[in-house]
């Protein structure tokens, strides 16, 4: 559903999805053809990255170790000679068992734009006063649902751009690590996902997700503050119809970083949705959502809805306090 689709938003039934969609993706990253599938990718990755390493399996297993921090159990013997399944799958469940303890956050759309908008105006000093701050700011792990999904492009053209519906995040060495989360069906044909649906159920019991993990990387610690403050104001723009142009690679952990600046300094307003889990039955504990939004968050979720509309946010830092001005609709 696009964000047109979408002039008005209801928190409740937002968080219920964010909730099945959150399950569902655990479920899958355990399910064993999710493995199978993601070791195609990760090995061509890991041959990319060292293709002097011979052996597949240790060449994946030092893939695993460089691009996520994950120390994979090599199997020996007569399981070497098919190791990347197993070892992608060990890596798949320690990403289910983190997610499923994360707390959920879900955006709405006026949030999602501030946020958007406020990470490009962020300075390279900016990031790095917000992350020394890091282990002070609000929720130092999450799993944040766009209610309002955003493309991205790496290069400037419109036509290679992804879909952003949702931000994982966690500490890991002093510094954070970031995936994301883009829909299964942007990335498969009708046919093929009716197959791996099939397959899914057939294979491993769970259903194909609607979220598919796409990128994880890791934002290293940050030792350095910045010794002056920038009290000069920077803009940064949003629109919902136009893809944000992400040339250094670095603008999920500017969102992650700048959501929990925005929490703590009480410009985007937190509440609490109780959702029944999928598929439960009869007295359960609800699974808490916490809900981001914005001042007037109505009026603005509505212009926002409008095409061409954008918003923008201008910040000023002293020290390593940053200091923002009000949304500007546009």
């Amino acid at each position: 559903m696009t964000m047109h689709a979408l002039p008005t938003w209801d928190a409740r039934l937002a968080a219920a999805s964010a909730v099945t969609d959150h399950a569902e993706a655990v479920a899958w990253l355990r399910n064993r053809l999710a493995a199978a599938l993601r070791s195609h990718v990760e090995v061509d990755l890991a041959a990319a990255w060292n293709p002097d390493l011979q052996s597949t399996g240790v060449r994946l297993a030092a893939w695993l170790a460089h691009a996520y921090g994950y120390v994979a159990a090599v199997p020996t013997g007569d399981l070497a000679a098919g190791a990347e399944m197993p070892m992608v799958g060990q890596w798949l469940t320690d990403r289910a068992d983190r997610l499923a303890e994360m707390p959920l956050l879900i955006a709405s759309p006026a949030a999602s734009a501030v946020a958007i908008a406020a990470a490009q105006a962020l300075t390279s000093d900016d990031v790095a006063a917000l992350g020394v701050q890091a282990e002070e700011l609000p929720y130092t792990q999450a799993h944040l649902t766009f209610s309002a999904p955003f493309t991205v492009t790496a290069d400037g053209d419109d036509a290679a751009t992804e879909t952003i519906h949702a931000l994982s995040w966690w500490p890991d060495g002093g510094g954070f690590r970031i995936a994301d989360w883009i829909s299964t069906y942007d990335t498969l044909t009708t046919d093929e996902a009716g197959r791996a649906d099939a397959a899914a159920r057939a294979y491993g019991g769970a259903a194909l997700p609607a979220l598919m993990l796409d990128a994880e990387r890791l934002h290293p610690q940050v030792w350095a503050a910045p010794e002056t403050g920038d009290p000069h104001e920077r803009e940064g723009q949003f629109s919902f119809d136009v893809p944000v142009y992400d040339r250094r690679g670095d603008l999920f952990s500017r969102v992650a970083l700048v959501v929990r600046h925005l929490i703590a300094a009480g410009i985007l307003h937190t509440s609490i949705e109780r959702v029944r889990p999928p598929g439960s039955t009869g007295h359960v504990t609800r699974t808490p959502v916490v809900v981001l939004r914005t001042d007037d968050d109505d009026r603005h979720t509505s212009r926002l809805a409008v095409y061409g509309s954008s918003v923008a946010m201008r910040r000023r830092r002293t020290g390593l306090d940053l200091h923002w001005n009000d949304a500007v609709l546009g």
